[in-house]
């Protein structure tokens, strides 16, 4: 993180920002509660087409939450005086690969992935292990359950 120079300017067009953003989710949120149709189940009982809509729909919404959460952290860090990297630097639906999504999504987590997971298990060189210990990694840091360990299998075989 740097410090920020004049950044007063910077913090007003962030907090615009994040407010347009909170604003959107909430008024979309109560137009389509896609959270709450996906906990009920209500996803399942859709065509397959449909069904992949509203899973779009839905990880739109997940990237949304994300997104605010991540930059009211980094707006109150502004307010402090330091700029800290963004984590969502591109939106959810502008990516051509797995790998470009996970680039952009949490970047600073990634970073950090990168540095001490990916290339100390060697990077390039050795692609299929380290992109595994790091998926595998990061499936861990979020619980240690069966299904992320899957997940994390998947977004691994897709980047190698």
């Amino acid at each position: 993180a740097r410090v920020v120079g004049e950044g007063r300017t910077h913090l007003g067009w962030y907090l615009l920002q994040v407010f347009l953003a909170f604003a959107f989710a909430e008024v979309f949120t109560h137009m389509v509660p896609a959270f709450a149709m996906a906990r009920q189940g209500v996803f399942a009982r859709l065509s397959p087409k449909i069904g992949l809509w509203a899973g779009l729909l839905t990880l739109n919404m997940m990237w949304l939450k994300f997104l605010i959460i991540w930059r009211v952290a980094r707006a109150w860090a502004l307010a402090d005086g330091i700029d800290p990297p963004e984590n969502m630097t591109r939106g959810l639906n502008n990516h051509y690969s797995v790998k470009s999504f996970w680039q952009c999504w949490h970047a600073s987590f990634n970073k950090w992935c990168v540095k001490y997971i990916y290339i100390p298990a060697g990077g390039k060189k050795n692609a299929i292990v380290a992109t595994g210990l790091t998926f595998g990694f990061t499936a861990m840091w979020h619980e240690l359950r069966i299904d992320l360990f899957a997940w994390g299998a998947l977004n691994a075989a897709f980047i190698s």
